[in-house]
Formats: structure tokens, sequence, C-alpha cells
């Protein structure tokens, strides 16, 4: 890492500059060098934040910004949407304006590669922004490519691991070791997205009852009503009414249901 090497250097110049002017003996000049090597890592580290936090504020705008037009865009759509065919139309126009977004974004990423010798984990940090929106673009290839070195710290992007893997045809008992390891992690009410997308894998394939198991113990750290609404559907064998559409966009952003668009109808008037 370029932090360490330069810290290195810099303290290898105090230790000979304080040995080798005759300042200090050899113990002096090392109890100096590495206090130094310290100051010179820290000072190399916040140097580079800087640059990480410019890109990471622009990257912030990009989405706020990208997202507000995309609401006003939708609200819009949807006063038009009078038929099959308009709604086509509407959700073809959303998938362009997300992917103008996503794309803008990717671009703004590229800027943090100068700092992946700088700071520790920037790669894989790198690698999961970029999973997240390849993701959204429906690249799957990239998103396969990306997965392995991506830090699935946040629940949603361990869910979008867990929903690709579905996707592709892997086991339940390797999406289950991924699904418990980041279960293992979650505080009361956080990250309740995991459990609901496991156990409505589990519900497709047959396993009713590690469905139920999985959302009881998701209700164990959880009193997250739509867990609690297809946990009751489960014990009492309403299959059926299991769902997790009342998530919304947080749900269909998993890719592994569409979302339905309400047509608005047209009222006449009569005089």
């Amino acid at each position: 890492m370029y932090s360490a090497i330069l810290s290195l250097a810099a303290a290898g110049g105090v230790w000979c500059g304080l040995f080798f002017g005759g300042i200090c003996e050899w113990p002096g000049a090392t109890g100096w060098a590495v206090p130094s090597w310290l100051v010179f890592f820290i000072a190399t580290q916040r140097f580079a934040k800087k640059g990480v936090d410019k890109v990471q504020a622009a990257l912030q705008t990009c989405m706020a910004e990208g997202q507000a037009r995309m609401q006003a865009k939708v609200q819009r759509l949807q006063m038009r949407i009078n038929s099959i065919s308009a709604m086509k139309q509407a959700q073809a126009e959303i998938e362009r304006g997300q992917a103008e977004i996503m794309k803008s974004a990717l671009a703004i990423v590229d800027g943090l590669e100068r700092y992946k010798g700088w700071i520790p984990l920037m790669g894989r940090q790198i690698a999961s922004m970029r999973m997240q929106f390849h993701w959204a673009l429906k690249d799957y290839g990239k998103v396969d490519e990306l997965m392995p070195k991506a830090m699935l710290l946040d629940p949603m992007l361990r869910a979008v691991a867990m929903a690709r893997m579905y996707m592709r045809g892997d086991t339940m008992e390797e999406i289950g070791k991924v699904y418990r390891a980041g279960a293992a992690r979650l505080r009361y009410n956080q990250g309740v997205i995991l459990p609901a997308a496991f156990s409505w894998m589990q519900l497709k394939k047959g396993d009713v009852d590690g469905a139920f198991k999985t959302l009881t113990a998701a209700l164990e750290k959880s009193d997250n009503p739509i867990l609690k609404a297809n946990h009751l559907a489960l014990q009492n064998g309403k299959t059926t009414t299991f769902s997790n559409q009342p998530f919304g966009e947080q749900w269909f952003a998993l890719q592994l249901e569409e979302p339905k668009i309400k047509m608005q109808r047209q009222h006449q008037r009569f005089r």
C-alpha cells in the first residue's frame, strides 16, 4: 500500500538523519522513527480520504438529483397510463431513465480507482458500489464477476447477492450460508429484507417449513408487520397470501418480482 511505503521511506529518512547526523544513537533514532512513520501514515490517509469524500459527495448528489427527476417523471407518466400499450411504454421510459442514472453513477465511481493503493479495502468498496449499479442495469455477468470481491456489509447488497444466486440456480444451502452470515449481524428491526427474501425463496422452492422457521427466527429480532403477516399466513397454511410486495421499491429492487403499475381510469363527464 502506497501510504505504508511512503511513510516507511519518510521514517527511514528521519532515522538516517538522526543517526548519521550524529544527533542520536540508533535506539534514540528508532524511537523517533517509529512515531514518525505513524504520523506520516495518518497524514497520507487523511489526504486520500478527502479525495474519496469528494467523489462520494458527487455520487450522492448524482443519485439524489437523478431520483428526484425520476419521481417527477413517474408521476407524470402515471397520469397518462390508460392502456396496456401506454403502460409498457411508460415502463420502458422509466427503465431508460434509471439506466442513465446508473451509468452516470458508475462513471463517478471510476474516480475512486486512484485511491485503491492508498486506502485499505478500497478495491472491495469500489467492487461493492459497482455491483449495486450493475445490478440495477441488469448486467448480471458483471454482477457475477464483482460479487466475490464485494463486501456484503449492507443488508440490501447481501439481499441482491442472494437474489442473483437464486436467479442463476445456486442451491438453497449455498444461499442459506450467505443469508445466515448476514442475519447473524443484524440488530433489532435492521435489514428485514434479508429474512423476507430468504423465506420467499424457500417458499418458492416448496420448503414451507423452512420459510416458517426463517420468519420465526427473524421475529425474535424484529416486530416488522410484513414479516409478522407472512409468518401468520404460513402458520395458518395460507401460503397464497404470503407477499413481500408491501416492502415496495426495496423488494422490487431485488428483481424477483415485477411491480404492478395501476392504470388511471378515464372518467367521462355527463351533462
